[in-house]
C-alpha cells in the first residue's frame, strides 16, 4: 500500500483541521523529538501520520485508509 506524502508548506496552511489540532498541542517545553513521537500518537488515533527530522518539526503527512 503506497501513501501519499504531502510536504507541509512554508506556512502550515495546507495541514487539515484534524492533525493542526493535534499540532497545537506541542509543548515547546519538551524535548522536540519525544513531542514529535507523544504527537505522532495523538495523530495517528484521528487518521494521521506524519514525518519529523531530528529536531522534531514534521516535514510530511498522510491520512491513514
Amino acid at each position: 500500500m503506497s501513501k501519499e506524502r504531502i510536504e507541509i508548506n512554508e506556512y502550515g496552511s495546507n495541514i487539515p483541521e484534524t492533525l493542526m489540532s493535534v499540532f497545537n498541542d506541542y509543548n515547546e517545553d519538551a524535548d522536540p523529538y519525544k513531542e514529535a513521537e507523544r504527537l505522532r500518537t495523538l495523530a495517528l488515533k484521528v487518521g494521521y501520520d506524519f514525518d519529523y527530522g531530528l529536531s522534531g518539526e514534521p516535514t510530511h503527512y498522510w491520512k491513514l485508509k
